[in-house]
């Protein structure tokens, strides 16, 4: 048998004995243990000083600020009968008490205030780190700037003695008799004229600088190289005269009316993009049978009509394409530039439109990208207030896509473009800006042509395009007006869709915003997205803007995004945001037939 008192067989305790430590002072053990709601140990008289002395906040806290009330605390018991969990006794000195008393409480108060140090010091150590890494950055930068402040005054004094010595050379254009429209009375007027340059303002205020040499690296210059402007300039003349050629041959057949449109009906719908995002397209392009769609998917979508099939998906990892351009030429492969997020314009080109590369104005997301009528060039606009002057070359062993040029404003800090578009001519190029404005750039000088004001609507410019006639452009605003421009004159020739109201909103005033506009390949009519409401459309002719058509279904809250015209005008291709399909709309077959 086993003696009365003694643990039954297999219960002996054999691990050491706990020791208790407090989390302020260190001693061990603690007198009179507490545990906070942290999970901390101390002594429930050191706690409760350092609470008197933060006004009842949890000293153990980082941020500082969570109240502890001497109500939290738990206490902990110790084992009377485990002399290691007792603190030891003090000295039997009846006669000293308060000496005794004095000592304790200095001994507390520097266990606290070595506490309080030890956190001051981390906390210390922490933001001198961070001191040295700022102050590490700032002497990085500082240098750079100065590097690069040096260098261009290099360039400047190089400039300045270039220009100095470089004599003026005046260009003459061969003028050439062409009948122009009238003030829209009907009259026609004889006026000499040339391959018409673009307009010019007759106060131009200076915005860029004397053409400079093109900078060390590839870097871009400010002016067009001299050589690409000719070739510009070539193909201006070329295309000029086959305008004015077509338009003679054809002054005599009836052409479309506006009640052949007026029966267009959906004909086709596609679905190109993935299902499981978000639905809508931001923009679409053309050329030939080839249609590209920019989705909320963030890729870009080759699609060709007459084949019924998709030919490429262009995307690019965390990154998203928000507008894009193709050129068709009439022998060879197509080739596709497309903006992006990024900043970046990227060219992809050949049977397989596989990649040839990209090239970046400033970092800050492409709103409009044209390719130029040769397919040698590409102009973009990005939304920090720059138009970048691209050459494109899609042979294996080019580089594919260069930044060469850049065009802005000296004071532009506060522009944003909002979209870009190239005249059909390839030498002016229009962008518009989120607080209203027209600037319409001259390719040939790179100066700013002019700069367009819509009274009393100060909203974004949400789209921009140039009619094939070369004399009209049109543009639509976020406030829901659509606006017509005489590029001669540059001026408003017309105003449409102000009245519109917001299908389901009643507020007097609020126009729903018109986000596409296209001119047809005549350049007779016109057409809009939006003005009935929801996902429709709106056709109307340039120079009576009251005789109109409306294709599409309203309601809704899906807007059209994107617009484009066949070549021939047979049907018209359309997107909307909130909407998954690119949608094709012509006459049906019967009236074809007809």
């Amino acid at each position: 048998g086993r003696s009365e008192g003694s643990p039954p067989s297999g219960l002996v305790k054999n691990h050491p004995p706990t020791m208790l430590k407090c989390s302020l002072s260190g001693e061990t053990p603690p007198t009179d243990p507490v545990v906070t709601p942290s999970g901390r140990i101390c002594s429930r008289r050191l706690l409760l000083s350092k609470m008197t002395e933060n006004g009842g906040r949890d000293p153990f806290d980082p941020s500082g600020k969570r109240a502890l009330d001497e109500s939290d605390l738990v206490s902990l018991r110790t084992d009377d009968h485990d002399a290691s969990a007792v603190p030891p006794r003090l000295p039997s000195a009846g006669s000293l008490p308060s000496l005794l008393g004095q000592i304790q409480s200095e001994y507390d108060a520097l266990l606290l205030e070595l506490y309080d140090a030890r956190r001051a010091l981390e906390e210390t150590r922490r933001e001198l780190s961070q001191a040295l890494y700022q102050n590490d950055a700032a002497v990085r930068v500082v240098a750079r700037l100065a590097m690069e402040r040096d260098a261009a005054r290099e360039k400047a004094r190089e400039l300045s003695s270039r220009v100095a010595a470089q004599p003026a050379v005046v260009e003459e254009d061969t003028r050439k008799r062409r009948r122009v429209e009238g003030d829209g009375e009907g009259v026609e007027e004889e006026k000499e004229v040339g391959p018409a340059p673009p307009p010019e303002l007759a106060e131009k205020p200076a915005v860029v600088e004397p053409e400079s040499a093109p900078a060390a690296g590839g870097e871009p210059s400010v002016k067009i190289p001299k050589s690409d402007l000719a070739a510009m300039k070539e193909a201006w003349t070329a295309l000029s005269k086959a305008r004015r050629k077509a338009a003679k041959a054809k002054k005599n057949e009836a052409g479309p009316a506006l009640d052949d449109f007026a029966k267009f009906e959906e004909v086709d719908k596609k679905s190109l993009h993935r299902t499981n995002v978000k639905a809508g397209i931001d923009s679409l392009a053309i050329g030939g049978n080839l249609v590209v769609s920019c989705g909320r998917d963030k890729q870009a979508i080759v699609y060709n009509k007459s084949e019924g099939k998709m030919l490429a998906t262009l995307k690019v990892p965390k990154c998203a394409v928000t507008v894009a351009d193709i050129f068709v030429p009439d022998d060879g492969d197509a080739a596709v530039a497309t903006g992006w997020s990024d900043g970046n314009v990227r060219l992809y080109a050949g049977s397989d439109l596989a990649a040839k590369g990209d090239a970046s104005v400033d970092g800050t997301p492409v709103v409009g990208v044209s390719i130029h009528p040769s397919g040698k060039y590409a102009v973009a606009a990005v939304k920090s207030g720059k138009v970048g002057f691209f050459s494109l070359d899609a042979s294996a062993e080019a580089e594919g896509i260069k930044l060469v040029a850049l065009l802005g404003e000296k004071d532009d800090e506060g522009v944003e473009y909002t979209c870009g578009s190239l005249h059909p001519d390839g030498l002016i190029f229009g962008t518009g800006t989120a607080d209203g404005k027209l600037l319409i750039w001259d390719l040939s000088s790179q100066t700013l042509a002019g700069t367009l004001v819509s009274e009393g609507d100060s909203s974004a410019v949400s789209s921009l395009c140039f009619s094939e006639n070369g004399y009209h452009f049109a543009s639509s605003s976020t406030s829901g007006a659509v606006r017509v421009w005489d590029l001669r004159k540059l001026k408003c020739i017309a105003t449409l869709n102000e009245q519109a109201k917001e299908a389901d909103n009643e507020e007097e005033g609020k126009t729903a915003p018109v986000k596409a506009v296209a001119f047809d390949p005549s350049g007779k009519f016109m057409v809009y997205g939006g003005g009935e409401g929801g996902a429709t459309a709106t056709i109307v002719t340039v120079k009576d803007a009251d005789k109109k058509a409306t294709i599409g279904k309203g309601g809704g809250e899906a807007i059209i995004t994107g617009i484009v015209w066949a070549k021939d005008a047979s049907f018209m291709a359309t997107c909307a945001d909130g909407e998954r399909p690119v949608r094709f709309w012509a006459a049906p077959a019967e009236a074809k037939e007809e």
